[in-house]
């Protein structure tokens, strides 16, 4: 790491206007913000400390950035009109308790807009607002968040599953890695997830069985007896998961629910014309920069990291953050950093999990 950053640092020094040119809005992602996270399998890819995400907030005041909502910008873009260049939106996937616990009061703390993307299966069966736990946020949590002038709850789909689409084997459930898998498992179980980290077993899957190859459960056309179904099956199959997702999570909120988040960031525009018949009118998932001249309709993410030069200082996870958020905003001196940054984590943390 030594080596690199002298030289990324050098790049950075060296950028000129050759290297900048108009971005968009950068559409930051997060997961589960927690000073620890061992009961997520895929934790060193999806969780970041709370103090870093503090550092990553008040890195926003310092650069002058505005943080609007998902809203907001889908509002500007469908207008026409330009938007400020310090725009930046705030995403976070999966729900977690911990976005209540430890994310939310440093989001009040700067007076930052967030959207909490969450999963109906994985909506948590207690009740009340609890004050500490792991886990997934309940009903009575989504609605007080939901009520916060500065957060949004939005659709993540339903389960948040992954499906065989082939006879292919690339792997076998043991004791060791089973719960990596558990998206694996998701899509076989219909009914509640939120406490799924608490089985002792992959049920309805046993150890030893196959790993085929996989897709999004929403992208992909699922292989199963010997056999893959069809287009028209896998649209049919896709609509009525979303439409469930989308009713069971506005009977939570008391309010209607447009936006969905693809699990995975994975979508296809067969995906998209379900998603639209079930009632959906914002997506995730995009491929560019939030420009424009782009679909105003889907939103490009970055997501972000802890550890981001695989561990070190809170000044690193800084620099790192201030790279991506640079780079996305079409500054490409901040490349070489990124990925510099992106090298050295991935020798780190080499197998993230099938949920990243």
């Amino acid at each position: 790491m030594l080596t690199v950053l002298p030289a990324s640092a050098l790049l950075v020094w060296l950028g000129s206007r050759g290297m900048r040119r108009p971005g968009g809005v950068p559409v930051v992602v997060y997961h589960s913000v927690a000073p620890e996270a061992d009961w997520l399998p895929w934790r060193d890819s999806i969780t970041v400390r709370p103090d870093v995400f503090r550092r990553h907030m008040q890195a926003l005041r310092d650069m002058g950035r505005i943080v609007v909502s998902s809203s907001c910008l889908r509002e500007r873009r469908d207008s026409g009109a330009p938007f400020d260049p310090r725009w930046v939106v705030l995403h976070f996937d999966d729900g977690y308790l911990d976005n209540m616990l430890h994310a939310a009061p440093i989001l009040r703390d700067f007076g930052h807009a967030a959207t909490i993307f969450v999963s109906a299966d994985f909506i948590d069966s207690s009740s009340g607002l609890r004050s500490h736990g792991i886990g997934y946020m309940n009903a009575d949590e989504l609605r007080a968040m939901d009520a916060d002038p500065l957060i949004e709850i939005a659709s993540h789909g339903l389960d948040h599953g992954r499906i065989p689409v082939s006879d292919r084997i690339v792997d076998h459930l043991d004791a060791g890695n089973w719960r990596r898998y558990a998206p694996h498992i998701w899509s076989l179980s219909p009914g509640p997830k939120a406490r799924w980290f608490e089985a002792a077993d992959p049920a309805p899957l046993r150890l030893g069985a196959p790993i085929h190859q996989s897709d999004s459960k929403l992208c992909g056309r699922w292989w199963r007896d010997g056999a893959r179904e069809n287009e028209a099956e896998r649209d049919r199959r896709v609509q009525a998961e979303l439409r469930e997702a989308r009713a069971r999570l506005e009977a939570v909120l008391g309010r209607e629910v447009r936006f969905l988040c693809w699990p995975f960031d994975s979508w296809t525009l067969a995906a998209r014309s379900a998603a639209e018949a079930a009632g959906f009118r914002s997506f995730t998932g995009g491929r560019g920069e939030n420009l424009p001249d782009e679909d105003p309709a889907v939103l490009s993410r970055v997501h972000v990291h802890d550890h981001a030069f695989g561990g070190g200082p809170l000044w690193l996870e800084d620099l790192g953050f201030r790279a991506k958020l640079g780079s996305m905003s079409g500054n490409l001196y901040w490349a070489p950093v990124v990925m510099a940054a992106s090298l050295i984590r991935r020798r780190r943390f080499a197998k993230p999990g099938v949920h990243a």
